[in-house]
């Protein structure tokens, strides 16, 4: 064998000794938490906290969060974050489940209630509460005596039985749910009514339990009975009106 045949097979040999160098795995990110990924079904099927906060945002319910959320940093005297640094704050879950809480009560502003909050160094894990929902309440009620809340309301409430051509005591049937409940976020039936009226009081009680929630929410019961309770001055006119609404058949 020639040198040059010798030098060919020591060169082969060293070729075949050399390891193969394996192909680059194609990965996948996350976009939100940064986590990679080398199976691609995995990365579709893929949720974390910081992509379903972000797609959370994006809706109804998310908006309405951040939008009290800011609303709460004014009123704090405090720099407005960008939403992307809301997503990631210690007070996300809160004005989450506050922008829920406000839905389902119907609450007519809540941007006052945000300013009546901050006025009285209330924090954000407690704005669900009857307790403190009562003292806004308490705040509309200066605004707004109860007697004329609830004169407003009779009122209201015979002319819409009228509208209907029904009795008073069949108005809230004739009405409907949704209507009601508008009527509750406008004030235009006031808690003070709704809860010294016997036939609204049963007409609640009849509806499934999805619906008997969403008007004990609305008209805020618990809330209620606890304004109701704080002074003898109300006990008065709470009998005042249950009395008034008994007479005139609701």
């Amino acid at each position: 064998m020639d040198r040059e045949a010798l030098k060919g097979l020591a060169k082969g040999r060293r070729n075949s000794s050399e390891p193969a160098v394996a192909p680059r795995k194609v990965t996948w990110t996350c976009e939100y938490c940064q986590h990679p990924f080398v199976s691609e079904r995995v990365f579709m099927n893929h949720r974390c906290k910081e992509k379903e906060r972000l797609e959370e945002l994006r809706g109804l319910v998310g908006q309405s969060a951040y939008s009290y959320y800011s609303e709460w940093m004014k009123q704090s005297k405090r720099s407005v974050p960008p939403l992307e640094t809301f997503a990631h704050s210690s007070f996300y879950s809160t004005f989450i489940k506050f922008a829920n809480h406000v839905r389902r009560v119907n609450m007519p502003n809540p941007m006052g209630f945000i300013k009546i909050m901050v006025s009285s160094n209330i924090q954000p894990s407690l704005w669900c509460r009857d307790n403190v929902y009562a003292l806004y309440l308490q705040s509309y009620d200066t605004a707004v005596p109860p007697t004329t809340q609830f004169i407003d309301s009779l009122d209201f409430a015979l002319w819409m039985a009228d509208e209907h051509e029904v009795q008073p005591a069949e108005v809230f049937s004739a009405m409907g749910l949704e209507k009601v409940l508008l009527c509750v976020q406008k004030r235009k039936l006031s808690p003070w009514f709704l809860v010294a009226s016997k036939k609204f009081r049963e007409w609640m009680a009849a509806q499934n339990e999805w619906d008997k929630s969403r008007l004990e929410g609305a008209v805020q019961v618990g809330a209620m009975i606890m304004r109701i309770q704080q002074t003898e001055k109300h006990i008065k006119l709470f009998k005042e009106f249950s009395k008034a609404t008994e007479e005139a058949g609701l």
